[in-house]
């Protein structure tokens, strides 16, 4: 009987050991829950005590950043699609973060830097950093109204190396949330077209080209005016609205500067657009 007992206790704990290295491949593979999402990280050299969590509408959680800069918490937000939300420990120190149900997003960086030296890890974490390095990118673009002073062949030059570069950024990041990833393409294409319509329209308002016409605008004054009835003077026009506050700030300049001209020049008139829509005028 002492045989067989000792053979039994021999078994079940072969079995135990067999239970508990099962329990722990299923602890190690188990996914991370999709109703909610895992945030921590750590801040070197902070002082602050809070991270908020922010979208357009506000707050939507804060976190106690520990004495030596750590933090943990979840979030469950209350949609299903990602979005980018800001993180948030003072006035002056913001960034980008892109948050949805499921993700476990660890952060490491220095909050005297603060963005510029923020790793997101963990998943999930591709989008922000995505977003990191195209702010960067916009950052090392500098004025893109550089560009449009380029002739036209050094344009096409520097609008392609542009597109390359964004193109680059973007391909870099394999695991991207889908949507997000298509709105980022939309977005790069009208940033782009931006620059170039601006550059077409930049090149046809150029110093010695040819003014675009107005025709059959109503004059207060009675009748209608065009472009064309102005040939042979220096024509000076000011475009403006009733809804602007800075064009009205800018009126009595406007009559100082027409009153000293024509003081001067009678060769010269001034002509005020008024951009009103019936929405925004009331009329």
């Amino acid at each position: 009987m002492l045989y067989i007992c000792t053979k039994l206790n021999t078994s079940m704990k072969k079995i135990s050991t067999i239970l508990l290295v099962f329990l722990m491949v299923v602890a190690c593979n188990k996914e991370h829950s999709k109703d909610y999402i895992s945030f921590s990280g750590e801040l070197i050299n902070n002082k602050d005590s809070i991270v908020t969590i922010s979208n357009r509408q506000g707050v939507i959680k804060k976190i106690k950043i520990n004495a030596n800069g750590t933090f943990k918490d979840t979030l469950k937000l209350n949609i299903d699609q990602g979005e980018v939300y800001t993180f948030q420990t003072s006035e002056s120190k913001i960034a980008p973060i892109y948050l949805k149900n499921g993700y476990d997003i660890y952060i490491k960086g220095n909050s005297d830097e603060f963005m510029n030296s923020f790793k997101y890890s963990g998943k999930g974490s591709s989008n922000s950093n995505f977003i990191i390095a195209q702010i960067k990118k916009s950052k090392d673009l500098g004025d893109p109204r550089a560009l449009l002073n380029l002739e036209k062949e050094n344009f096409k030059k520097e609008m392609n190396i542009l597109k390359t570069s964004y193109d680059s950024i973007l391909n870099s990041y394999n695991d991207l949330d889908s949507i997000f990833k298509a709105s980022i393409k939309q977005q790069n294409e009208h940033f782009f077209m931006s620059i170039e319509n601006a550059y077409v329209q930049n090149k046809a308002m150029a110093k010695g080209m040819p003014s675009p016409k107005f025709e059959n605008y109503i004059d207060i004054k009675g009748g209608k005016k065009s472009l064309d009835d102005f040939k042979g003077k220096y024509v000076y026009i000011d475009v403006w609205a009733t809804w602007c506050g800075p064009c009205i700030q800018q009126i009595p300049y406007l009559q100082a500067i027409e009153k000293e001209y024509h003081n001067k020049n009678k060769n010269i008139v001034f002509v005020s657009i008024s951009t009103d829509e019936a929405r925004r005028s009331g009329g």
